[in-house]
């Protein structure tokens, strides 16, 4: 297992355009278990392949997010989501 605290940076929080990219990231890593985790909620796991589930994580700018990842290329994936959670900004 892999861990790691990425931070929001999208000043509009998770919404749909940084969710969606968190998740199709995610996909890339088919053998690889890829949880986020609210660390105000460490026991509600989130499956960081469904959008839906993303959105719901309901995080702000600012706001941690955990990843875990499980399984083959833990590390790769880990970082390329947290990647993501920590770059992605829209540009007004």
């Amino acid at each position: 297992m892999v861990e790691i605290t990425a931070y929001i940076k999208s000043k509009y929080g998770i919404h749909v355009r940084p969710a969606a990219a968190i998740s199709n990231v995610a996909k890339e890593f088919r053998e690889t278990r890829i949880i986020l985790v609210d660390p105000e909620k460490p026991n509600e796991e989130i499956d960081g392949k469904v959008l839906l589930n993303i959105i719901n994580l309901n995080k702000k700018c600012g706001d941690p997010v955990v990843v875990r990842t499980y399984d083959k290329n833990e590390q790769a994936a880990a970082d390329a989501v947290a990647k993501v959670i920590n770059e992605f900004e829209i540009v007004d």
